[in-house]
């Protein structure tokens, strides 16, 4: 008995760090100033910021699918799908079914946009910071000649 569970501790152990290694993951956010990150979104082709509402999720691994619905885009091409760590040591994004939220990720080759807790991500009723820069960075495009 005792030898079985030390085999099942040492294996959940191996378990648990093995998404950790094979990922390399690191949860290290720099602090950026939010005008200036949210301009360089726009300047970059493969990032793109939208709204959306989480519809269902499939666990595929180490990673989480997540299926959105109800888009609005404000910077680049909003994804029907995006793909997040399941893990909180590869800095997770945590989406919850029905909840509406402010995506900010990276477009992958498969066309996935990809996310994680170091990016402007946040449920709706908390980005209203990045929601007034991109507003206000859309009023001076629209302005502007």
């Amino acid at each position: 008995m005792r030898r079985t569970l030390i085999v099942f501790v040492l294996i959940s152990a191996w378990l648990m760090a093995l998404p950790a290694s094979a990922f390399a993951c690191r949860c290290v956010c720099l602090p950026n100033p939010l005008p200036e990150s949210v301009e360089r979104a726009s300047e970059n082709v493969s990032r793109t910021i939208f709204e959306g509402t989480v519809e269902s999720e499939w666990r595929l691994g180490p990673m989480r699918l997540i299926f959105l619905r109800d888009l609005k885009g404000w910077v680049g091409t909003p994804g029907r799908s995006i793909l997040t760590s399941r893990y909180p040591l590869c800095c997770s994004a945590y989406l919850d079914v029905g909840r509406r939220y402010l995506i900010d990720g990276y477009v992958n080759w498969f066309g996935t946009v990809r996310t994680n807790a170091c990016t402007l991500t946040a449920r709706i009723e908390d980005a209203g910071d990045v929601i007034s820069v991109l507003e206000s960075m859309s009023d001076r495009a629209r302005k502007s000649p």
